[in-house]
């Protein structure tokens, strides 16, 4: 949709690693005034050498040294029909793959749905990531989605396209992120968002005008949100062994829903972002960053070495089941998993013997 709003706006602006000169859009670069609940910060993409949030076109900017890993792999790429014949430089799934750039054209589109498209129930254009090594749940945010969007440009708010976020440990069974939309109304193709009414859906947070120097951020998510999720409780889904990421686009149409009940809400909300789009439609994903991940699956305690802690833990959970009184998620570590802690597990734990995240 980028490409869409260059032309849109027949100007020029300031766009990461290059200049496009300014005609007609105005950035409002105001304090914000947030109205929503929702005021969670995101997670800076890079930083200067003091640690703070910092542009991509400072020299002396570094990748921000919080992520451990990026993702991967591309493990499947389904957008939304006929993308590749409206602008296919938008369409490269590998954009997605390693570190963050800053660069806005740097990414994959998933796609949007017209309203014959979603009368025909056409799926929403998806992307799903593998990486290096599991995303467990640590403290804090666990990993944090980058996507293009940018602002504020009038009243604080800004120009986001949105995603469900979902995660698996098999690749088969997944778990979407439950996220809230307070946004009220349709917000039309070149609408803008008050982010204070979002909550765990990325594109929340992108590149931000309101300082001196241009910022990108990522949305963060937590796994510990799902940790009650019954194919969490039922041992499908480890939340300390996530080995896969999806990224679902959202039509802002408002025919899809945020699952707001979660939060104690009466019902949940229509999502509404700019619709319809074109260009690089619907979400565009620049890179996903992991903060905790773990190369040791022996290390089941999670604190950065595999040892006598982890073979205590291992060997009070010995020959349980899943769902059994007992059951360490964490300890049933060969692959494939049987669900049960045994003596092929404990192998896999005597190879990592001492070793070191």
């Amino acid at each position: 949709m980028l490409k869409a709003i260059i032309l849109f706006f027949e100007g020029r602006f300031f766009m990461s690693k290059q200049i496009l000169s300014v005609a007609t859009i105005l950035f409002v670069l105001s304090v914000v005034a947030y109205a929503g609940p929702y005021t969670e910060q995101g997670v800076s993409a890079f930083v200067d050498s003091n640690g703070m949030p910092s542009s991509s076109d400072d020299p002396n900017s570094i990748i921000n040294p919080v992520f451990k890993d990026w993702a991967a792999s591309i493990v499947s790429y389904e957008p939304t029909p006929g993308v590749y014949l409206r602008d296919p430089c938008f369409y490269d799934p590998n954009m997605a793959l390693g570190p963050v750039t800053g660069d806005l054209f740097d990414v994959v589109s998933l796609g949007d749905l017209n309203d014959a498209q979603i009368e025909a129930n056409v799926p929403l254009g998806q992307i799903t990531l593998g990486f290096n090594a599991p995303v467990y749940n640590g403290s804090g945010c666990d990993f944090v989605v980058f996507e293009n969007g940018w602002g504020p440009v009038s009243e604080g708010k800004y120009w986001c396209e949105l995603a469900y976020v979902e995660v698996s440990s098999n690749g088969i069974d997944f778990i979407r992120f439950p996220s809230v939309s307070l946004t009220a109304q349709l917000t039309g193709r070149y609408g803008l968002i008050d982010i204070t009414d979002i909550y765990n859906l990325a594109g929340k947070f992108g590149e931000d005008y309101s300082e001196e120097q241009i910022i990108f951020f990522g949305t963060p998510f937590d796994l510990s949100e799902i940790a009650n999720d019954p194919l969490v409780l039922s041992g499908v889904v480890n939340i300390n062994d996530i080995k896969y990421i999806r990224i679902v686009d959202v039509v802002g149409s408002g025919n899809f829903y945020d699952e707001a009940t979660h939060f104690g809400y009466s019902a949940n909300h229509p999502i509404y972002d700019p619709w319809l789009t074109w260009g690089s439609e619907g979400f565009d994903l620049e890179s996903i960053g992991i903060l905790h991940s773990h190369r040791y699956h022996g290390d089941i305690d999670l604190d950065g070495i595999v040892d006598f802690k982890d073979l205590f833990i291992m060997v009070n959970s010995w020959l349980k089941q899943t769902g059994e009184e007992g059951w360490v998620p964490n300890c049933d570590i060969a692959e494939p998993k049987d669900g049960i802690v045994n003596f092929l597990d404990y192998a896999v734990l005597a190879g990592d013997w001492l070793k070191m995240e």
